[in-house]
C-alpha cells in the first residue's frame, strides 16, 4: 500500500477535515453522497474496506463469539452485585444480550478496521472530539443505540478514543472541543403515537384500554405474534381470554451516568492475560453500557411493576418484542426467572440459513423457538409456519402488471465489516439489473426503497434518480401488498424475508444478492441450489435480467411449469410452510410447549 503520509478522517463531520493536505478518507461512510462537491476536490483515497470475505467474515465471527462467551458472563456477576440480585446469565441475556452482542461487534468493527488502515498507510494525525466520559453513553437501547451508531460525532469520539488507547507513536491526535447539538436525541426520535386512523385503528385501541381490564392473571401473555391481527384476537379466543393488544410503555431514563461507578467497574474487568482485543472491548464496556442497564436500572424495573400484565402468565410468546423496548424485556426475564414458560416465533428470514446468524439471543434464551418450517437436532427448535400469510385473503398480483424490485437500505455500522463498502457494491448491483433489463420490463419498473433510511446521509433515492431520472421510486410509503397487487412480478435484489414471502404465497419470484452461497450456512446450500437451478435465484444482476427479459411476456407459462413448482414447494416446505388455520395450528403447537 502506499506510504504517502496522509491526515486520517474517521468520519463525515467536516470539523474534523483537512483540506490543506492529503488525506484518507477510513471509509466511504465519512464521503456523504450530498458533499460530493467538497470532497471530490480534495487530495484524498479511500482506506481499504475491512472485513469482507467469506474466510474474513468467518474469522472475525469466531473471534466475535470467543470474546462475547469469555466476557458475558462475567458482565452478569459485575450487574448482580452492583445491583444487588442474584439474577441467572439467561435473565441478563434476555434484557442486554442484543446490546452486547452488537456492542462487542462495534468495537472490534473500530478497532481492526483503524489497525488495518494504520499498517497499510503511513497516517500523520488525526481529529476527533474532546469529549467528557459519558459522551459515548447513551440512555436506553433502541433508538438510541442506533442513533449513536449513525452519529458522526459519535463516532468521531469512539475513534479518537481508540486510537489513545493504542497509543501509535508519531500519531499526532487533536481534539475539538464539542459543541452542544441544535437538537437532542430525544427531540429528534419524538413519535406520536396517539394519532389513530380508521375503525380498525380506533377498534384496536379500545381492545388495548379493555385488557389490562379484562385479562386473568394465568391468561398467556400474547405481544407481537406477527399473526394478521384477526388471527391473533381468534387464536386468544381459542386461548379462553380476552383478545388483548399489549402496549410496550416508553423509557425515558432520568439517571446520568456515574463516571466514578463505571471507572469502578472496569478496573474490576481488567485481566493481566488478556489479548489486545479483549482489552479493548473491556476498556469502553462499561464506557458505553446503556445507562438503563445499569444507573437507570431501577426506573425500568418501576416502570415494569406499574405495568398490568398478568401476574403469572400461562406463558409468553412473540416474533418481534423480544428486541428493543428495555422494560417489556426486563419483565419477560423475571417471568421466565420464576418459571414461566417462554416462546418466540420467527422474525424473518436468516436464522438458521446465514453462517453470521448463528445462536441469535432470540434463539438460545426461550424454551422453544418455533421457526418457519426448519428443525435441528438441538431440541431448541419446533417447526411452525410463516405467521404473517393470511391464507384467507392471498396476496394476489397484477397479470398485466409491472416489475416490482425491492431494495433493503444501506445498513447500520454495527458488524465487523464495512457496511458502507457493501452498500456501494450494493447499490452497482442493482443498478446493473435495471441497466441490463429490455426496455419493456425496465420502463414497467417500480424500485421500492426501504422506508426507514429515507433521511440516511447515503442518500439512496438521490443516487438512484441520478443514475435514472425517469425511474419510478417508492420510498417505502406505499403498503407492500398494494405495490404487489399492481405487479406481475417480485424482484428481491438481496436475501430478504421477503421471498419467503412471496414465494410461500406463490407468488413469481426472482431474486440476485452479492457474492452468491459465501453468506451461508454448508448444510442449506443444497436447498437453495434448487432455486437456482429453475431460475428463482440469481449470483449476478445480469443473469437475473436476462431471465426476466426471456420471460417477461409469459411469466405465468415459467412460474406455473412443473419443476419451477416441485423446487418452490420443497424449500417452503422447510422454509417457508403455509397454515389453512393458523390460529388453530398455533394454538395446539403453544400449549404443547407450555405443557412440557
Amino acid at each position: 500500500m502506499s506510504r504517502e503520509s496522509r491526515y486520517l478522517i474517521t468520519t463525515a463531520d467536516e470539523k474534523t477535515w483537512k483540506f490543506d493536505r492529503s488525506v484518507i478518507f477510513l471509509g466511504e461512510w465519512c464521503r456523504n453522497y450530498e458533499r460530493q462537491h467538497v470532497w471530490e476536490k480534495m487530495d484524498a483515497i479511500v482506506a481499504r474496506p475491512f472485513g469482507l470475505g467469506k474466510t474474513r467474515i468467518d474469522n472475525d465471527i469466531a473471534q466475535t463469539n470467543l470474546i462475547k462467551d469469555a466476557l458475558f458472563p462475567i458482565l452478569c456477576e459485575i450487574l448482580n452485585q452492583t445491583h444487588k440480585v442474584n439474577h441467572t446469565e439467561r435473565f441478563w441475556k434476555i434484557i442486554l444480550g442484543h446490546w452486547f452482542n452488537e456492542y462487542v461487534a462495534t468495537i472490534l468493527n473500530r478497532v481492526l478496521t483503524l489497525q488495518q488502515c494504520l499498517n497499510d498507510y503511513n497516517i500523520s494525525g488525526v481529529t476527533g472530539f474532546c469529549a467528557p466520559y459519558q459522551s459515548l453513553c447513551v440512555p436506553s437501547f433502541v433508538p438510541f443505540w442506533y442513533e449513536a451508531l449513525e452519529s458522526p460525532r459519535w463516532n468521531s469520539i469512539l475513534y479518537s478514543r481508540i486510537l489513545e488507547t493504542m497509543s501509535i507513536p508519531n500519531l499526532i491526535i487533536s481534539n475539538l472541543p464539542l459543541e452542544p447539538e441544535l437538537e437532542t436525541t430525544e427531540q429528534r426520535t419524538e413519535i406520536n403515537s396517539s394519532k389513530q386512523r380508521g375503525p380498525k385503528s380506533y377498534a384496536f385501541s379500545i381492545l388495548r384500554k379493555l385488557a389490562p381490564l379484562l385479562a386473568k392473571r394465568g391468561d398467556a401473555f400474547i405481544v407481537s405474534s406477527y399473526l394478521p391481527p384477526k388471527y391473533e384476537i381468534y387464536l386468544q379466543i381459542l386461548l379462553g381470554q380476552f383478545p388483548s393488544f399489549w402496549v410496550t410503555p416508553s423509557v425515558k431514563i432520568k439517571a446520568n451516568p456515574d463516571t466514578s461507578l463505571r471507572n469502578e467497574l472496569t478496573h474490576v474487568l481488567f485481566n493481566d492475560s488478556d489479548h489486545d482485543l479483549m482489552k479493548m472491548v473491556k476498556t469502553f464496556l462499561f464506557e458505553m453500557l446503556p445507562i438503563a442497564y445499569l444507573e437507570g436500572f431501577s426506573e425500568i424495573q418501576d416502570i415494569a411493576r406499574k405495568q398490568k400484565w398478568p401476574d403469572k402468565p400461562k406463558f409468553i410468546f412473540t416474533s418481534n418484542a423480544f428486541y428493543s423496548n428495555d422494560v417489556l424485556k426486563y419483565w419477560i426475564a423475571k417471568q421466565v426467572d420464576s418459571g414461566v414458560c417462554y416462546i418466540v416465533g420467527q422474525h424473518g428470514n436468516s436464522y438458521f440459513t446465514d453462517r453470521r446468524r448463528l445462536n441469535w439471543v432470540e434463539e438460545v434464551t426461550p424454551d422453544k423457538f418455533l421457526t418457519w418450517g426448519w428443525n435441528d437436532d438441538s431440541g431448541r427448535y419446533l417447526p411452525a409456519f410463516v405467521f404473517q400469510n393470511n391464507p384467507r385473503k392471498p396476496r394476489k398480483i397484477n397479470p398485466s402488471g409491472g416489475l416490482l424490485l425491492i431494495n433493503t437500505g444501506p445498513g447500520i455500522s454495527r458488524t465487523c465489516c464495512d457496511v458502507a463498502s457493501v452498500a456501494h457494491q450494493y447499490l452497482e448491483m442493482n443498478q446493473t439489473f435495471i441497466q441490463s433489463l429490455v426496455s419493456e420490463p425496465r420502463e414497467q419498473t417500480t424500485l421500492r426503497l426501504d422506508l426507514n433510511t429515507r433521511e440516511h446521509p447515503f442518500s439512496e433515492k438521490k443516487r438512484w434518480l441520478a443514475f435514472d431520472p425517469n425511474l419510478k421510486i417508492d420510498e417505502g410509503h406505499s403498503p407492500i401488498n398494494q405495490l404487489i397487487s399492481e405487479n406481475r412480478l417480485i424482484v428481491h435484489g438481496y436475501d430478504s424475508t421477503g421471498i419467503l414471502l412471496t414465494l410461500s404465497e406463490n407468488i413469481p419470484t426472482i431474486a440476485f444478492w452479492l457474492n452468491g452461497f459465501d453468506h451461508l450456512n454448508d448444510n442449506v446450500i443444497d436447498d437453495y441450489k434448487l432455486l437456482v437451478e429453475v431460475g428463482i435465484i440469481h449470483f449476478t444482476p445480469e443473469s437475473a435480467a436476462k431471465k426476466v427479459n426471456e420471460i417477461w411476456p409469459t411469466i405465468d407459462d415459467w412460474w406455473r411449469r412443473d419443476e419451477v413448482q416441485i423446487a418452490r414447494k420443497e424449500f417452503c416446505e422447510k422454509y417457508a410452510r403455509g397454515s389453512k388455520h393458523p390460529a388453530r395450528d398455533l394454538k395446539k403447537i403453544l400449549l404443547r410447549v407450555a405443557k412440557n
